[in-house]
């Protein structure tokens, strides 16, 4: 039923895929002129990496306690996961599609 969405998503998926890293410096050459400034000019990015270093700082030297906190956190999913009895979309009423596409009657120009 949604079969030609699924392959619309896909071709626009790898599309994306394939041509991101391709246009990305194209794009960045022809829009960036002039002197790229450090970063430390720009005060929010001082301010953002003020606030960022002690976090990465904190990480780097627990790492193998982030780790374990982070597989924690997969493990304890699993409960929820097996509860899980089908999917989660809801069954397809195509009358209430219509209307939501097409609007109520009387209300199209």
């Amino acid at each position: 039923m949604l079969a030609g969405l699924r392959v619309g998503e896909a071709i626009v998926t790898s599309g994306n895929v394939l041509g991101a890293p391709r246009l990305t410096p194209a794009l960045a050459a022809l829009f960036i002129r002039g002197r790229i400034r450090k970063e430390e000019d720009n005060p929010l990015n001082r301010w953002l990496i003020a606030l960022y270093t002690p976090v990465v700082r904190l990480v780097v030297r627990w790492r193998w306690l982030v780790v374990l906190a982070a597989a924690l956190a997969v493990v304890a999913t699993v409960p929820a996961l097996l509860g899980l009895e089908s999917e989660f979309m809801p069954p397809l009423i195509f009358a209430i599609w219509k209307r939501r596409w097409l609007g109520s009657d009387g209300t199209r120009l």
